[in-house]
């Protein structure tokens, strides 16, 4: 993204989640434990449905803002046109080969194919300074626009699983809320950071390291501390609430911990379908995928040196490529490069969708639950709609701040810097009267999480830096191989 949004805005956003998250736990517990409003499912309900402010939010900030918002709907919906296209079917016999046509990378296809033509790269002036234009991607844009049923039934989809995925860890968040304290929930809820890690080694394809494993069992160690420390610290208790309320508190710490887990199968889930790939930054896949394409386009456009009627296609091929280059550089509404305000507005739109499946589909069982006695329906009252309200609107910040964040840094750093909740609620709960104080065992499970990430971000500040200095001498090795090739050329 670009160095605004990276870095400042980034920050900025990150400050808005944990305020947020510290807010709405303290508010969850005032109602369910103070209040005595314990409707968690009623609670998640309400929450989740808040999502729906988000679209409507965003679309009056940009009309504050003086930003237009027709031509950021509409490179929107070009967006979603290209990140959710279903996938091209294959057919077992072609009469022509063709190169492949999947579906292209989202910088691949928006960022340079919509660039206006510049002085320097005339479209019918071929030459050494035109960009080589990729092959995959002239087919894909010649490609005629069918209906748009195919990529809105797969986004429909997609943020359906989203919405049933990220319901599971909040529902278990909230029905664990009443039964132990906020600062056991919010430590062994934060883990899902190293669980994202594990996921992420499966299915992103990040390289597993000793020093992560390691910093992996501290924080599992520290949740066991955390869950069960009390139990062989202290004498066991006769009296049957006191066995009654350490059942309860295992149970809800248990909750949580699936919480944390089906939280960072949720993330993971997200970076790798859903998340867009950073406009402006180091896209690896993307990169290499574009520089394949390039040399297919190369090997399969017609050199400069080709003229006449000479062409290394066959006809149809030929219409399709002379159809191509006219699309790929359009002089009247090309599309705009992504952008801070598309990146923000597709990350928003995502989390509002979620808020819309969750208020038509997640009210079906509020009913059902009502109607077997286990959690009753009942109106807030007067006193209680006001922290509900709050609740909701931290919920709304916490989500699509997180939404962002998860999209910039993927499911391990944003998990990281999740942590530090873990600090905000424990001081808040101190303020709490109500509230349990703060345990030995809390304080030292604690602690053993928060040196586990602290051995993490260490070990990731040290890998890019590692990294630089063996390119650099492969370069330099490189460098090398070529000066000796070009001395023996010379010499023969």
């Amino acid at each position: 993204m670009p160095g605004s949004l990276s870095q400042t805005g980034a920050v900025l956003i990150f400050i808005a989640v944990l305020l947020a998250y510290t807010l709405q736990t303290e508010l969850a517990q005032y109602l369910q434990q103070t209040a005595g409003y314990k409707k968690p499912y009623f609670l998640f309900y309400l929450t989740h449905s808040g999502y729906l402010l988000i679209a409507p939010l965003h679309l009056v900030s940009l009309r504050l803002l003086s930003i237009p918002i027709e031509a950021n709907l509409r490179t929107l919906v070009a967006i979603l046109e290209v990140h959710f296209a279903p996938p091209e079917p294959k057919t077992p016999t072609t009469p022509i080969p063709l190169p492949p046509t999947h579906r292209p990378s989202y910088s691949r296809s928006l960022s340079r194919a919509s660039l206006p033509p510049s002085a320097d790269e005339a479209p019918d002036r071929p030459g050494p300074g035109r960009r080589r234009t990729s092959m995959k991607r002239l087919l894909h844009s010649a490609k005629p626009k069918g209906s748009s049923a195919g990529w809105i039934a797969r986004l429909i989809s997609t943020v359906l699983l989203l919405t049933f995925l990220i319901a599971f860890p909040a529902l278990s968040w909230y029905a664990a809320v009443p039964l132990t304290s906020m600062t056991d929930i919010t430590a062994i809820y934060n883990v899902f950071a190293f669980w994202a890690y594990l996921l992420a080694i499966k299915f992103l394809g990040e390289e597993p390291s000793k020093s992560k494993l390691i910093s992996v069992l501290v924080a599992v160690s520290g949740v066991m501390v955390i869950a069960y420390g009390d139990s062989f610290s202290s004498q066991p208790s006769r009296d049957p609430k006191d066995e009654e309320k350490a059942s309860s508190r295992l149970f809800g710490n248990l909750l949580a911990l699936f919480g944390s887990v089906a939280y960072a199968s949720y993330e993971v889930w997200y970076k790798l379908h859903v998340a867009l790939p950073d406009p402006e930054g180091g896209d690896e896949e993307a990169i290499e995928d574009e520089d394949e394409a390039e040399e297919e386009g190369e090997a399969l456009l017609p050199s400069p040196e080709t003229t006449g009627d000479e062409s290394p296609y066959p006809p149809p091929l030929r219409r399709i490529a002379s159809h191509t280059l006219s699309i790929s550089t359009p002089t009247t509404t090309p599309l705009s490069n992504p952008s801070t305000t598309s990146f923000l507005l597709y990350s928003n739109l995502i989390t509002a969708l979620i808020g819309f499946f969750t208020f038509i589909l997640f009210w079906i069982p509020i009913p059902i639950l009502h109607y077997y006695g286990w959690e009753e329906f009942v109106a807030p009252s007067r006193a209680t709609w006001l922290p509900i309200l709050a609740t909701v609107m931290c919920g709304v910040i916490f989500n699509a701040g997180f939404m962002l964040l998860l999209s910039l840094w993927g499911p391990v750093i944003a998990s990281v810097g999740n942590l530090c909740t873990l600090v905000l609620v424990a001081l808040a709960d101190t303020f709490v009267p109500t509230a349990p104080g703060l345990s030995t065992a809390s304080l030292l499970g604690s602690g053993l999480i928060v040196a586990s990430f602290a051995g993490l971000i260490i070990g990731a500040a040290k890998a890019p830096s590692e990294k630089v200095v063996e390119e650099g001498w492969d370069e330099e090795g490189d460098d090398r191989g070529r000066a000796t090739k070009h001395v023996e050329e010379e010499t023969v």
